[in-house]
């Protein structure tokens, strides 16, 4: 991967005697053959590069993986909660007399199918949080809303086998 050519002839920052072949991607300044380097399929200076390695800062490719896992993770606990209202109120609807043995079982199908969103929830939201990237708040909002389902289903499961 060749960067774009400089339209007129300029010299590399670091080193006045070689005309630079192309701009750094984060900082702009223009460097020579010796200066590039290529990191995670983005054109760096050396300056950058080191910068990048000691602060540990995602490359852009690896900040829109982190920016999907985390919207993953909201959606899919956001899904998760939507089935587990809809099991709910199928269940509500059948204490007032209008169900049917097959509305209770799809209810009860739809409840445990609504683990399955959750679950990958806590997946995508846990990978985002373990690579400590700039999405951690939305992440985290993922991990908070999918457990929350997960120990009110929980908790209503063994409840109602404490009950019966």
């Amino acid at each position: 991967m060749r960067p774009p050519p400089l339209p007129a002839v300029i010299t590399c920052l670091v080193h006045q005697h070689n005309d630079a072949i192309g701009k750094c991607h984060r900082c702009q300044q223009p460097f020579c053959d010796i200066c590039r380097s290529v990191w995670q399929d983005e054109i760096l200076c050396l300056t950058c590069l080191n910068q990048q390695l000691e602060k540990r800062e995602p490359s852009p490719g690896e900040a829109r993986v982190q920016q999907r896992q985390a919207a993953r993770s909201l959606f899919f606990a956001l899904v998760g909660w939507l089935l587990f209202a809809i099991s709910i109120g199928m269940f509500w609807s059948m204490r007032e007399g209008r169900g049917e043995r097959d509305f209770a079982i799809l209810s009860v199908a739809m409840l445990f199918i609504s683990y399955v969103p959750a679950l990958l929830s806590l997946g995508q939201a846990i990978a985002t949080i373990r690579r400590r990237g700039h999405r951690l708040t939305l992440a985290t909002w993922g991990l908070v809303i999918a457990a929350l389902q997960l120990g009110v289903m929980l908790s209503a499961v063994l409840l109602n086998i404490s009950h019966n």
